[in-house]
């Protein structure tokens, strides 16, 4: 991977895309619909050439087929949400000020924990840096194959890049067919809940017996015992992927904590 070479790369991408916009898409907003967010990050894929884009309530991401094993992502630093089911107040503003409807939207709620209470030594607005600063703890546990690699690219247009390796292979939960693995897994998570009664992580069953498969039973609970250790959290099953090698990959382990509202 050649960081300069990407750089260069969104730079020119980004380039083609209004520079407030592309700081707008440090936000997340919602309607009633909850699709305006998606189509607005789309409206920017589109325009500066990205062939699949996603997003949740921490990062948006994009993906282009000139770096095909990696995918590009930006943090957020708050959310919009309109409470008021009447959006013609927001239509006629954005008529009016000829700017498009979410820049009108209103109730402005901010991200201000992304560091989980002190617990990450990163900026409180920054969840990608939240993924980068994991990623390199994980790797002193032994445990960073879980993972798809985060790492800060640079700046564009005033806003924070990041890259992470590919695992856009979408993961859906299914029935294991193996009942020794399941009950090993089950076992597994049952007993760091026990030890850890303080603590809480979402990685479940499931997911625990795919991990044994495929990186193995000691690998798997070195990597129970960092989730718990660090926090890692929000571990559901749009936060997992699999790799060009079918290998399931963590690849939004920011977590999502408080949220500050004024």
């Amino acid at each position: 991977m050649n960081k300069s070479e990407m750089l260069n790369f969104i730079d020119n991408r980004f380039r083609n895309c209004n520079p407030e916009f592309l700081k707008l898409s440090q936000v997340y907003f919602e309607d009633a619909v909850e699709d305006t967010f998606y189509n607005f990050i789309k409206q920017i894929g589109n325009t500066i050439g990205a062939d699949w884009v996603n997003g949740g309530c921490s990062k948006s991401v994009f993906h282009f087929k000139e770096f095909d094993n990696y995918v590009f992502k930006i943090p957020y630093i708050g959310f919009f949400h309109i409470e008021d089911e009447d959006n013609q107040y927001f239509k006629d503003c954005a008529e009016q000020e000829r700017v498009p409807t979410y820049f009108c939207f209103d109730d402005v709620v901010l991200y201000k924990n992304a560091n989980n209470d002190g617990a990450y030594p990163v900026d409180a607005n920054d969840y990608c840096a939240v993924e980068e600063y994991i990623y390199r703890i994980a790797r002193k546990y032994n445990v960073n194959q879980m993972f798809t690699k985060t790492a800060f690219l640079g700046f564009i247009c005033g806003v924070p890049v990041y890259v992470s390796s590919c695992a856009g292979k979408t993961y859906s939960r299914k029935k294991s067919n193996c009942r020794k693995t399941d009950k090993i897994a089950k076992a597994m998570i049952d007993k760091s809940c026990k030890e850890h009664k303080d603590s809480y992580s979402e990685f479940y069953t499931t997911e625990c017996g795919v991990f044994i498969e495929t990186y193995g039973r000691r690998a798997t609970q070195r990597f129970i015992d960092f989730l718990y250790k660090e926090k890692i959290s929000d571990l559901h099953t749009g936060n997992y992927g699999y790799d060009a090698l079918g290998n399931l990959k963590i690849i939004d382990y920011s977590g999502f904590h408080d949220l500050d509202v004024f």
